[in-house]
C-alpha cells in the first residue's frame, strides 16, 4: 500500500513538473511576441514508461504519468522557403530599380544636362551650316554647339563612371556582409550541433540562424 501511495505522489510530481515547464514555455511565447524573428515554441507531451504490477492473478502495465519529449518550434518549413524565394526576388528588383533610378537621373533631359538636347541643337545647326556654309553666325554657332556637346557627353560619361564606382563599392561591401553572415550561419550550425546531442532542440539558436539565412536570401 505504501509504494502505491509513494506511485501515486510520484507520478503527480512529475505531472507537474512537465504542467509548470508548459507554463514557462507558454511566459517566454508572451514575452516574445514583438521579438523579430522569434518562433513561438510548444511543449511535446509524451506518457512515461509504464511499469509492471499484479493485477489481481495477472501482470499488467501501470502509467506513470507524463513527460516532457521536447520544446519544439512553430515553424513550418514550407512556408519559410517561399519567404526566401520571395525575399531573393524583391532584392534583385530592389538593385535593379536603384540602378534605374541612377541612369534615369543622368540621362533625364528636365536635370541637369540635356545630352539628346545638346545633340538636336548640333544638328540642327549642322543643317544651318550646310544652307549657309559661308555665314559666320551659323560658323559661331556650331563652333558653340560642339563645344556643349562634348561637354554634354564628358558630363554623362563621368556620371556613368561614378555610378559604375558607387556599384562596384556597393558589391565589396555586399560580399563583406554576406562573408560575415556565412561566418555566423557557420558557428551557430556548430552550436546548434554542440546544444542538441539528444532530443533538445536548441530553438532559440535556431531562430538566430533562420533569421540569419533570411537576411542572406534578401
Amino acid at each position: 500500500m505504501t509504494a502505491n501511495i509513494f506511485s501515486v505522489l510520484n507520478t503527480a510530481k512529475v505531472g507537474l513538473l512537465a504542467q509548470q515547464l508548459a507554463i514557462e514555455v507558454t511566459g517566454q511565447n508572451i514575452a516574445n511576441v514583438q521579438t523579430k524573428g522569434y518562433s513561438r515554441q510548444e511543449v511535446v507531451f509524451e506518457a512515461n514508461s509504464p511499469r509492471s504490477s499484479r493485477i489481481g492473478t495477472n501482470m499488467g502495465e501501470i502509467g506513470t504519468g507524463v513527460k516532457v519529449a521536447s520544446i519544439k518550434r512553430s515553424h513550418n518549413e514550407f512556408i519559410f522557403s517561399q519567404i526566401l524565394g520571395e525575399g531573393d526576388r524583391t532584392g534583385n528588383f530592389k538593385i535593379r530599380e536603384e540602378v534605374f533610378e541612377e541612369l534615369e537621373m543622368i540621362f533625364n533631359d528636365s536635370i541637369g544636362r540635356s545630352l539628346s538636347g545638346s545633340l538636336s541643337d548640333f544638328f540642327n545647326g549642322l543643317q544651318d551650316l550646310a544652307t549657309n556654309p559661308l555665314g559666320l553666325a551659323e560658323r559661331s554657332s556650331i563652333l558653340a554647339k560642339g563645344e556643349d556637346l562634348t561637354a554634354d557627353f564628358n558630363y554623362v560619361g563621368s556620371e556613368l563612371f561614378r555610378t559604375q564606382t558607387d556599384i562596384d563599392l556597393a558589391i565589396d561591401e555586399k560580399i563583406t556582409e554576406i562573408n560575415t553572415i556565412i561566418q555566423e550561419i557557420a558557428e551557430l550550425n556548430q552550436s546548434i550541433h554542440a546544444n542538441e546531442p539528444g532530443i533538445s532542440l536548441a530553438n532559440d539558436l535556431r531562430d538566430s540562424r533562420d533569421s540569419l539565412i533570411k537576411e542572406l536570401s534578401e
